[in-house]
């Protein structure tokens, strides 16, 4: 398919080669030189007899037929149909080639001169074919210096567009020749070579109740495509600020929150802050507005240093402050839900292990019944977070779980300030066989926003083979 550059081109030559065309007409019939008659047939002037003759004596055509005679004899414009004509000779010639080259698909871009690639080397439809046949030409020893400088300049012009073509030869073409390029280059490719980006989103829904309900604002951090050679490169989320209408919101929470990123893959990542925002029906549901402000550390991973000679990432820096970037985003939620962070930070996970405990397991069942009741106490000490769970009871192979209830309520923990009181369980399972099973532990916003904490973890805990211990009754 032709780009719309060279249909442009295509049609200029078409529309000038007509252009020519008509002025040389324009030329050959030339102006009015006087008023006589003249024969239109033959060009005879008949101006010699008192009246018009009824045949011309020169060709004998009928003058008396409408249109036959002319008013004047014209001169021809001859410097101007001379200039036409030779102009017109190789405009046809080219639109004759130009009709050649394109209906047998003729490729002509290694016939083009290296000035005329590097111009469209910058135009996103001719790019790819153009910095191909560049860099085939660099590496035949037919490119001049000065031309791979341009080069050099174009493709960080290219790489600068994320929309565009930015294949991996590109890159290791380029990046080397960065150590001796301006900084102003190594700068602007740098900058465009890595990108995070943030977004704030609401999402209703979740555990509805009367008068409350578990809606989440999602702040997600994504790596973009990489645009760069090398790999290897981590984005740390180092800090994060929410603030509620100009005022924050424990930021601390929210900094411990978050994780590094893993390598980017070519599609990118992504790590995301959950905060969960429980409905309150004492309060109004006008809008505010949630804005989130997120710091990252760029680091090099274990490969990317040594290519081309690129200090990684010191170039980095130069162009985006010391490898840390900044980025803001809001969202606009009802004014009645009241925002709990649910710390997704694992390194609790262990001290929460080692907090909260299952004692006194006990499964009583009954011979020849499928009934059976099952009893602990679940116990929180020392806890280093404030949290709130209901607990769930699953067999090892996930076959089967037990959302556990007492009286119509969901057994739930409710630790603040590092401690709690006992919970009592006894409950009937249904179904229940085996010598082991796994307790799990399900964040419960809405009881934490109850017991006012303002962040609570929003990862689940799971205590799995607990010794189960058995109870006949006969």
């Amino acid at each position: 398919m032709l780009s719309y550059t060279w249909a442009v081109l295509h049609a200029a030559l078409i529309l000038l080669a007509l252009t020519l065309f008509a002025l040389l007409v324009w030329a050959r019939r030339g102006r009015r030189v006087d008023d006589h008659p003249v024969c239109r047939k033959c060009r005879y002037d008949l101006s010699g007899t008192s009246t018009v003759p009824a045949r011309c004596s020169e060709c004998g055509t009928d003058l008396t037929r409408q249109r036959a005679v002319r008013t004047g004899n014209r001169e021809p414009r001859r410097r101007t149909a001379l200039i036409a004509g030779t102009l017109l000779l190789p405009a046809i010639a080219l639109v004759g080639l130009d009709a050649y080259v394109t209906l047998r698909g003729i490729d002509t871009i290694r016939h083009q001169p290296a000035w005329w690639l590097l111009r469209k080397a910058k135009s996103g439809d001719t790019a790819l074919p153009a910095v191909e046949e560049l860099l085939r030409r660099h590496t035949a020893g037919e490119l001049s210096a000065g031309h791979t400088d341009d080069l050099v300049a174009a493709l960080v012009d290219v790489h600068a567009d994320p929309t565009g073509p930015w294949p991996n030869p590109w890159a290791h073409f380029v990046e080397p020749r960065l150590r001796i390029a301006p900084k102003e280059l190594r700068d602007r490719y740098w900058t465009n070579a890595v990108r995070v980006d943030l977004f704030a989103h609401f999402r209703p829904g979740g555990d509805d109740r009367s008068a409350e309900e578990v809606q989440h604002l999602l702040i997600l951090a994504r790596g973009g495509q990489p645009r760069y050679g090398g790999d290897g490169i981590h984005a740390k989320w180092v800090a994060t600020r929410l603030t509620v209408d100009g005022a924050d919101l424990d930021p601390s929470a929210l900094s411990g929150a978050l994780t590094d990123f893993a390598n980017w893959s070519a599609r990118g990542n992504q790590e995301e802050c959950r905060v969960a925002l429980v409905r309150r029906a004492d309060r109004p549901a006008d809008l505010r507005a949630l804005a989130v402000e997120a710091t990252f550390d760029l680091t090099a991973g274990p490969t990317i240093s040594t290519r081309g000679g690129i200090t990684f990432p010191a170039d980095v820096a130069a162009a985006t402050g010391h490898g840390r970037v900044t980025l803001r985003t809001h969202a606009l939620v009802p004014q009645n839900l009241v925002p709990i962070i649910l710390t997704l930070d694992r390194a609790l996970e262990p001290a929460l292990r080692t907090a909260i405990g299952v004692e006194d397991l006990t499964v009583t069942s009954e011979t020849g019944r499928t009934s059976t009741r099952l009893k602990f106490k679940l116990v929180c000490r020392d806890a280093p977070a404030d949290l709130a769970y209901t607990a769930t009871f699953a067999l090892p192979d996930e076959s089967r779980t037990w959302q556990l209830r007492t009286e119509r309520e969901p057994v739930r923990l409710v630790c603040a300030r590092g401690k709690s009181a006992a919970v009592d369980v006894d409950v009937p399972l249904y179904g229940f066989t085996g010598n082991s099973a796994e307790m799990r532990l399900i964040p419960d916003p809405i009881h934490a926003a109850r017991a006012g904490f303002g962040t609570t973890p929003g990862f689940p805990l799971r205590f799995p083979d607990l010794p189960v211990t058995w109870r006949p009754i006969r």
